[in-house]
């Protein structure tokens, strides 16, 4: 995965167009807010700290604060249904 942000990088895209691209191809819509997209975010985040990607970076920080709201949410009532 970080190979692929190197990449992009060097073709102009924007960080948060290739987040949006990496999450659609693991199959998420751009404004999905599901908890599995949330640790999917988390995960490229990681991995873009470790090529030391620092737009990629930011813009998964921007995506992760925008989500975390509906995401506790969603945890919330997925842990009161069991």
């Amino acid at each position: 995965m970080a190979e692929s942000a190197v990449e992009a990088a060097v073709s102009g895209e924007s960080a948060m167009d290739r987040l949006d691209r990496i999450l659609a191809d693991y199959g998420f819509s751009t404004d999905s807010q599901s908890p599995r997209q949330y640790f999917l975010v988390s995960t490229v985040k990681e991995n873009a700290e470790e090529a030391k990607d620092k737009d990629l970076v930011e813009a998964c920080v921007q995506k992760l604060k925008s989500m975390r709201e509906s995401v506790s949410r969603q945890l919330f009532a997925t842990s009161l249904a069991h």
